[in-house]
């Protein structure tokens, strides 16, 4: 099994399209709206109170699903869609750890498919006939621009780490948890989760999908890729490492990836203490390894 952390540090320079001169991206305008309506989770009366479009969704979901322990996968990127919106992630960044977990899922968070424009309703007239209120007709170009995906710039990482895992591995790291802290990671629920997670992240698939019978007609199903390819097609560096190594080193490697581009300066740690601190963790592992007898 392999795990996905993605890492999106924001420096001082942003990047958003408002500052070439060119008009923001509507769903960005939109999640920008919702951000105002947190305050409205502390509202002091009913009056000033207005739900959040979000939890509405999921409210309604749960109540047209009373027996779903879970929300779809739909709603559930719909709802880490919003929370990359919010201030802090947008200023400060973000790490984004456990989703998404598949090609779709990723597709699902940081793009939006418009849907297309639903008919009007049918409406009677003064002689109780139905008649057809006369809408707007788009042009085939103009359809076709309303309803081209939109990728999400803004909350886009800027940096994706792949940690790879062998499943054996993870069952060790699983069996070692105390009782009290494997709330999720008992027997059953971890050979489910390597399942699921391995059928859609195998690298099988891209012989799969390189081999398909359809490959190139005009009707043939979506490939299936692994979660890394959708990063990859959108020009971001993957970081791929061993789970299994050394910790000190793996966060060492880490971030000399997600600073590749410049050290974001959002409240981290000064490099002076990042270096004692490293000094530190190797004179300790050090003094372990002596008294242990391997030195």
């Amino acid at each position: 099994m392999e795990e996905t952390a993605v890492a999106s540090p924001r420096d001082s320079e942003k990047d958003g399209d408002e500052e070439d001169g060119e008009p923001k991206d509507p769903a960005q305008v939109k999640y920008e709206k919702l951000l105002a309506l947190l305050e409205a989770e502390n509202a002091e009366s009913e009056e000033e109170f207005e739900l959040l479009e979000i939890k509405a969704k999921i409210r309604q979901y749960k109540k047209e699903n009373p027996k779903e322990t879970k929300i779809s996968s739909e709603l559930m990127s719909e709802a880490f869609r919003w929370r990359l919106g919010l201030n802090d992630c947008q200023n400060r960044g973000y790490v984004l750890d456990g989703y998404p977990i598949s090609y779709q899922t990723a597709k699902d968070v940081f793009v939006i498919t418009p849907s297309a424009p639903e008919k009007k309703a049918k409406k009677l007239n003064e002689d109780d006939e139905e008649e057809e209120e006369e809408a707007e007709e788009l042009d085939e170009e103009e359809l076709a621009k309303a309803l081209r995906p939109k990728f999400q710039k803004h909350i886009y990482p800027d940096s994706v780490i792949y940690l790879r895992g062998d499943c054996n591995y993870l069952r060790k790291k699983a069996s070692e948890l105390p009782k009290e802290d494997n709330v999720k990671w008992d027997k059953d629920n971890l050979e489910r989760r390597l399942r699921k997670f391995n059928e859609d992240n195998d690298l099988g698939l891209f012989h799969l999908a390189n081999n398909a019978e359809d490959l190139g007609h005009p009707k043939a199903a979506a490939p299936k890729y692994p979660m890394t390819r959708f990063f990859q097609e959108n020009k971001t560096e993957v970081f791929e490492i061993d789970c299994d190594g050394n910790q000190f080193e793996m966060f060492e490697g880490m971030r000399v990836y997600i600073e590749r581009n410049g050290r974001p300066y959002n409240y981290l740690s000064s490099v002076r203490h990042l270096n004692k601190k490293r000094e530190t963790a190797l004179q300790e592992e050090e003094e372990k390894m002596v008294e242990g007898g391997q030195l």
